[in-house]
């Protein structure tokens, strides 16, 4: 079981975020992420994801791990992203993810959900520009019964990106401070950090909208 935690906590941090602000009412949108933890080089880890502009504050989303399936573990998540309030002049904008991460051991059929919630702040500098700032934690509601040294109930990551809109395509670049409440120990493994404590992670992300956008 504690292979299974530090899989999925690994490899929660193979993407940059979902969505930075709730896609077009009505539209779809697929995605492919790649990136890690810094090990001399960002890991390539990877992952597919789509969503659906289902209001027009608040979009879905689901994504599927591709190299957690190299060791026998699925996993994927369900979430939505919500616009709380647009830029206004000096003042940014503010959105929220809530996402529902599942991982799932073939090996030994063991499941784990991993709860999360996200909230960054972002500017639109210009229609083609959106840097932003935010923080996501992870919530591992069974941690006081697993099969680990030191479990902990939270999961904390301090995340900085800048999204790329070209019409139908998004590029995000998202740079990551992992767990910096804590200590995290990668077996055999010397990782970045921006301190002594957590990991450092570079990630990339290609988004397409399957329709276009309205005028």
């Amino acid at each position: 079981m504690s292979v299974l935690i530090t899989a999925g906590l690994l490899f929660a941090s193979c993407n940059t975020s979902r969505l930075i602000t709730p896609i077009e009412k009505k539209t779809w949108q697929v995605s492919a992420s790649a990136g890690g933890p810094i090990i001399g080089a960002p890991l390539p880890l990877s992952s597919v994801s789509a969503a659906y502009g289902l209001q027009e504050k608040t979009s879905v989303f689901t994504g599927l791990q591709l190299t957690s399936l190299m060791y026998n573990t699925v996993q994927f998540d369900i979430g939505a992203n919500r616009l709380l309030r647009e830029p206004d002049g000096f003042i940014p904008g503010f959105a929220a993810n809530g996402v529902l991460n599942t991982v799932y051991a073939m090996r030994d059929k063991s499941t784990v959900v991993f709860p999360e919630l996200s909230g960054h702040a972002y500017y639109n500098i210009t229609k083609f520009l959106t840097p932003y700032v935010g923080m996501a934690t992870w919530y591992d509601l069974g941690y006081k019964d697993r099969d680990v040294n030191e479990g902990s109930l939270i999961h904390p990551t301090i995340y900085l990106g800048v999204q790329g809109n070209l019409g139908r395509v998004q590029l995000a670049l998202e740079t990551k401070w992992l767990n910096f409440n804590k200590d995290v120990f990668i077996p055999q493994v010397n990782h970045t950090s921006f301190g002594e404590n957590g990991a450092a992670g570079v990630y990339l992300r290609f988004s397409y909208s399957l329709q276009k956008k309205q005028n």
